[in-house]
């Protein structure tokens, strides 16, 4: 709107003017693609959560500052890698592969065993014993025996089974090794992601601050018709730029601390899960 009041008084020309009418498409289309991008986040926070649609009203206009929440997390990692035995949900998952792959291993080396059952049954029927077909009998049986199975051979499909379920609990095991080794390393690594992410926080912090005290001081020179409507919006619009860093900052903090207590399962969300009868 500056710029084309600067063209109907012949200040700027139409190159000038050109500039600033792609500008604002590109504008139109960052805000309609955010829209989109917003409206999408929430149908998936919808399906994810099994509620309703979120309405605007109901979406916390920003994310809190978590420096004074801040767990003290080094200790945790003392206590997590002084176990003998580290303990996490991906590894009590594999060792749970594990057990059923053994159990597979035993069921498939009986194949070609011979396979004994015992049966008990009743039936009933009707039957004639005259010319009569009218003059029927109820007849009840009862029976009951053994079975005995016994495949001698299947073109080495038992042998070929078995191997397959030898190999993948070798590699389930090897897995595992690899994870229990990994997994002081891993949790160490998190920490310190977790003090960078909080160094970057702080930043992100500061520079909040500072954007908004340059805001309230535009405003007043404004007041005193130092400033114009248009700087204003200028350091309105850095404002907002920076709380959006300041938000993804402590969201990318309260996110790696998470990944960190999950890994030490040390997750205060754990005790929220329903205990096992």
């Amino acid at each position: 709107a500056v710029s084309q009041t600067k063209l109907d008084k012949k200040v700027i020309s139409e190159g000038d003017m050109f500039i600033a009418r792609l500008a604002l498409d590109r504008s139109r289309l960052a805000a309609d693609q955010g829209e989109e991008d917003f409206n999408y986040s929430k149908s998936v926070f919808a399906k994810l959560c099994g509620a309703p649609v979120l309405s605007d009203s109901e979406i916390p206009d920003e994310i809190p500052d978590a420096t004074p929440l801040a767990p003290a997390l080094e200790p945790m990692l003392s206590d997590f890698t002084s176990q003998k035995d580290l303990n996490s949900y991906n590894l009590r998952y594999l060792n749970d592969q594990i057990e059923v792959e053994k159990l597979s291993y035993l069921n498939i080396a009986t194949r070609l065993r011979p396979q004994l059952n015992f049966q008990i049954g009743t039936s009933q029927d009707q039957t004639s014993y005259t010319t009569n077909i009218a003059a029927k009998y109820r007849v009840t049986s009862i029976f009951t025996g053994f079975v005995l199975n016994w495949s001698i051979f299947d073109g080495f499909a038992t042998r070929g089974a078995a191997a397959s379920s030898l190999a993948h609990r070798r590699e389930l095991e090897q897995s595992y090794k690899d994870l229990s080794a990994n997994l002081a390393d891993q949790a160490r690594n998190q920490l310190k992601q977790v003090g960078f992410a909080r160094r970057g926080m702080e930043i992100a912090n500061r520079l909040l601050e500072s954007s908004a005290g340059a805001l309230r001081d535009k405003k007043k020179d404004a007041t005193r018709g130092v400033a114009s409507e248009v700087e204003v919006n200028t350091f309105e619009l850095a404002y907002q730029e920076a709380q959006v860093s300041a938000f993804s900052a402590r969201s990318d903090y309260l996110m790696r601390t998470a990944d960190f207590l999950s890994t030490t399962l040390q997750d205060p969300a754990l005790a929220n899960l329903p205990k096992k009868p």
